[in-house]
């Protein structure tokens, strides 16, 4: 950028750089399609503008800022614009990748690890420091992400990067990835400095898209004698209902009893999403499905509470969980547990939709099922006259 006055910026706005993707655009279409760096990369560009470098290099290509166009590193004939547009933080909306790719698990099996962790371990945790940035640069190598890597070991924020992208068609690649990100997960999710668990009827919200047989199947469980599920992953979710109904075509609505969070908004780059992040262990129970005919969107209320450990399950077995377990956080999709879901037949048949009528089932505060003709819910949590329908399974 020639002008690199405007390099300053307000504390209530941010910086948002991207590339002309469309190779067949000019900058001067109509139709153009501009395509945002990632968080890390966005970070990397925008310390260099600050500091008035002349260029800023990445993984793949180097920004010019004189000539506003990134260039390959291996081609340097393979140029394209760029741009830098500053936004207020609270026009930002939510991170589609972050909040809404993948779906809470209808059903998963428990998995126990609570105790003896290394919070509690003043030793240990130095020692999960340092070889959880050596994991992030080795990965980051392996990746061909080694300057995202550096960034990220140095200053460890809540950003999306390409590094934590994983690939949910290998199901084995978190396994072998526990030495490298294992102790940065574990550090994550044993925080060493937040022991406080989120309590008293606190609202998280989550958008997703779902089948209409995946649905199905939370209806199916509202229906069952075992509702419970668990989370498998860190799985990012927003205090802010009206931001994470943006996305999909189904509204997850958690209500809190007593859980393992942490409240990523004083750390984060983007503080107006509210991200509330919901730990591996953290257990739910489904109360209810519903659909709002005016949002086009069904609404799937959990109850969060925290699981008890097993205590025949000794320290070692429960550290080893919690690295395969934290590991598989950021590289083992929660749609797994999706497919895998795969709830018996009951009285009232298989799980094929047939047709939805208006009504809806949930569970009262005692557990027992009850059949919502009306579409309004009885729970004193979940107060909100409105139709929904009912799924009539063959």
């Amino acid at each position: 950028m020639s002008n690199q006055a405007s390099a300053r910026i307000s504390a209530s706005s941010c910086a948002e750089w991207s590339w002309l993707s469309d190779s067949n655009s000019s900058v001067a279409s109509q139709s153009i399609e501009w395509s945002r760096y990632s968080d890390v990369e966005n970070r990397i560009i925008e310390e260099a503008f600050r500091a008035r470098l002349p260029i800023a290099t990445l993984d793949d290509v180097y920004i010019d800022f004189e000539n506003d166009i990134q260039v390959s590193n291996n081609d340097i004939n393979d140029q394209k614009p760029i741009q830098r547009q500053i936004r207020r933080r609270t026009d930002t909306h939510l991170r589609e990748e972050r909040f809404a790719m993948n779906p809470i698990p209808a059903k998963n099996p428990f998995s126990g690890l609570q105790d003896k962790l290394p919070s509690n371990e003043s030793r240990i945790v130095p020692m999960l420091v340092d070889r959880a940035s050596q994991g992030i640069i080795e990965e980051g190598k392996l990746a061909g992400k080694t300057r995202e890597a550096e960034w990220i070991e140095k200053n460890m924020e809540v950003l999306r990067s390409s590094l934590h992208n994983g690939n949910k068609e290998h199901e084995n690649v978190w396994r072998s990835k526990l030495r490298t990100f294992g102790p940065f997960c574990i550090l994550l999710w044993d925080d060493p400095y937040n022991h406080l668990p989120l309590t008293g009827g606190k609202m998280l919200y989550r958008g997703a898209n779902l089948s209409d047989d995946l649905i199905a199947q939370y209806v199916q469980l509202v229906r069952s004698s075992d509702q419970r599920g668990s989370f498998q992953a860190f799985t990012s979710s927003s205090r802010n209902r009206a931001k994470a109904e943006q996305f999909g075509n189904v509204l997850f609505v958690l209500r809190v009893n007593y859980a393992y969070t942490t409240d990523l908004s004083q750390l984060s780059e983007y503080p107006d999403e509210e991200e509330e992040l919901i730990h591996p262990g953290v257990c739910f129970t489904i109360d209810g499905v519903r659909y709002d005919p005016v949002k086009n969107k069904h609404e799937i209320y959990l109850t969060l509470t925290h699981n008890v450990d097993d205590d025949r399950a000794n320290p070692v077995t429960r550290l080893y969980n919690g690295f395969c377990r934290a590991a598989s956080a950021i590289l083992l999709p929660v749609m797994d547990g999706l497919n895998a879901a795969r709830p018996g037949p009951s009285a009232g048949g298989d799980h094929r939709t047939s047709r939805m009528t208006n009504g809806g089932f949930y569970r009262d505060r005692s557990g027992a099922l009850r059949e919502d003709p009306t579409g309004t819910l009885a729970d004193d949590c979940y107060r909100r006259a409105q139709q929904a329908p009912r799924y009539d399974l063959d």
